[in-house]
């Protein structure tokens, strides 16, 4: 199975991010857009198991909002940011000094449900 991921934030994160998950095994970036709305838009006829968004881009208090529910399933959230090397989960949890292989083992224990069809 695939996992589908959404990035949401400016320029050369969306880009950089892309770039660094381009060909991981049963990893698919699907878009990136630049903000919740856009994301929200996107979502609206799309699907996503995960976005990853720059903690940046949104308002400090973007990490109370419930989840996203995209065709019926809620995607995982994952925040990143640059600044301070760090990873925050939706759950929340922070990692410290992440690197791609962080990155890489939060996306394969995201639990994604398994789904019917492409």
């Amino acid at each position: 199975m695939t996992t589908r991921v959404l990035l949401i934030g400016h320029g050369l994160f969306g880009e950089g991010l892309y770039h660094l998950l381009a060909g991981t095994p049963h990893l698919a970036v699907v878009a990136a857009v630049d903000s919740w709305e856009d994301a929200q838009a996107w979502l609206s006829q799309h699907e996503a198991d995960v976005l990853i968004v720059d903690r940046q881009t949104v308002a400090a208090d973007t990490l109370s909002l419930p989840p996203f529910v995209s065709h019926g399933h809620a995607p995982r959230i994952i925040y990143l940011t640059l600044a301070e090397n760090k990873m925050t989960i939706y759950t929340p949890q922070i990692v410290a000094n992440a690197r791609k292989d962080d990155l890489l083992a939060v996306l394969k224990a995201t639990g994604v449900p398994e789904r019917k069809g492409p």
